[in-house]
């Protein structure tokens, strides 16, 4: 689901619409909550960080062990 909207820096007019539709839409900000909770859950647990470093890791080593 989505779990935000994206606007561009020192967009106010947009910036106020985004408000306008969490705030003004039936559980929006409901659903978008609980989306993004799960995307959280899901993308950010710490074995999936652990594995990105890893592989920061081995991209700037040129991916060999030392």
């Amino acid at each position: 689901g989505k779990t935000g909207f994206v606007v561009e820096p020192g967009d106010i007019r947009g910036l106020r619409s985004a408000i306008e539709r969490i705030v003004g839409v039936p559980g929006c900000a409901e659903r978008m909550g609980r989306a993004a909770r799960e995307r959280v859950l899901s993308h950010f647990t710490w074995e999936a960080c652990a594995h990105r470093c890893l592989a920061a890791y081995e991209s700037v080593l040129g991916g060999g062990a030392a």
